[in-house]
């Protein structure tokens, strides 16, 4: 079975935890941050990072 390669959204937060969630292009970034339930003033860093599935690894 073939898995598709994706982007996610990879979050990283003041408290140094970090948060992803797949690209969907019908979801705003409003949306987004409701799913994770995160706020504005907790976030450090997005980055847009390729996802494979299958190995578990990120691709910058």
């Amino acid at each position: 079975m073939i898995k598709k390669l994706y982007y996610i959204y990879v979050y990283k937060l003041k408290d140094k935890s970090t948060k992803s969630i797949k690209i969907e292009p019908w979801r705003s970034f409003k949306e987004k941050m409701n799913v994770l339930g995160l706020k504005d003033s907790n976030i450090f860093q997005i980055q847009m990072v390729w996802y494979d599935p299958s190995n578990n690894k990120k691709k910058q």
